[in-house]
């Protein structure tokens, strides 16, 4: 067995912990993103502009290389891309970093880490809170098998002393033709509509917002589609592409800074506010405020 000089083991570990860290400045990152995305083919430049040296490469999930050997870091953009790379096994050993996706699409693991662009309850909670700004509302909210625990996590101090009331239900149901009861039965004030696949499609979504609407019921979105023209939702907290870019960009630069890729998962605590002038008005409710600072903070 080779030797070395005690007084030597010191100089060479340090040199291997810089060249280790030589070799992260200058390794790529790819950056895959769907097919036919203008938006997010401009995202993709945006992180690769992050990364030490602007080193990075922008792949379609469809024509993933060959090798992977020579990247450090896989940055996924919307769900397609971030399913290719889940399923493809080569990626396993490798750093993930998903952005722009739901919590249903992530899958937990070592070397993952994401930034939801879905909901965040903790500002819907607050968006709440300024909805009704002078009393305690009964709110209702449908969720699913994947989504049951989003308002468990908020904390009893930021849900103060409004009532929320979920109900799961499950891809046989539809969420149309039970609004009416739910909101009958718990005497709701607003009904809460969050992003899923297994209780809601486009022509039952919209068939439940127009009962709430018969029934003088409120709906808070997730997103600005719901609240933009004709009988939809009155108000929506969402996050705009800036700002889950900038929580993305922020842990690239993390990860080059330390080597290693935060597996905490986040989801930016500012949102945007969109409002329907039309419905906040038959509804009765002076949301100007919102209007005027268009945005909202989870503190």
């Amino acid at each position: 067995m080779r030797r070395f000089p005690q007084g030597n083991i010191g100089g060479l570990l340090f040199g291997c912990a810089l060249n280790a860290l030589a070799r992260l400045a200058c390794a790529e990152v790819m950056v895959v993103v769907p097919e036919h995305s203008d938006q997010y083919a401009s995202l993709a430049h945006s992180i690769i502009q992050a990364a030490p040296g602007s080193a990075g490469q922008m792949r379609l999930y469809t024509h993933l290389p060959p090798s992977i050997d020579d990247y450090e870091l896989i940055v996924t953009i919307g769900t397609e891309a971030t399913q290719a790379v889940n399923l493809d096994e080569r990626f396993r050993h490798i750093p993930v970093l998903s952005g722009f996706i739901p919590r249903s699409e992530y899958r937990a693991g070592p070397l993952r880490s994401a930034v939801f662009n879905d909901i965040n309850p903790a500002i819907h909670i607050k968006l709440i809170k300024q909805v009704y700004p002078e009393r305690d509302p009964r709110i209702g909210v449908f969720v699913d098998s994947e989504t049951n625990y989003l308002f468990g996590r908020v904390s009893p101090d930021k849900i103060g002393g409004f009532s929320l009331v979920q109900k799961e239900l499950n891809e046989t149901e539809n969420p149309a033709q039970l609004i009416a009861r739910f909101v009958e039965d718990n005497n709701l004030d607003a009904f809460i509509v969050i992003p899923s696949s297994i209780i809601y499609d486009p022509h039952s979504l919209k068939a439940m917002l127009y009962s709430l609407y018969q029934l003088k019921v409120p709906a808070i979105a997730y997103t600005p589609r719901l609240v933009e023209g004709g009988v939809g939702c009155v108000v929506a907290a969402y996050f705009d592409k800036d700002l889950v870019l900038s929580e993305m960009v922020n842990r690239i630069h993390s990860f080059y800074e330390t080597g290693e890729l935060s597996t905490t998962t986040s989801i930016p605590t500012k949102a945007k506010v969109v409002v329907n002038s039309k419905l906040a008005e038959a509804f009765q409710l002076d949301l100007r405020n919102l209007m005027k600072y268009g945005e909202i903070h989870e503190q």
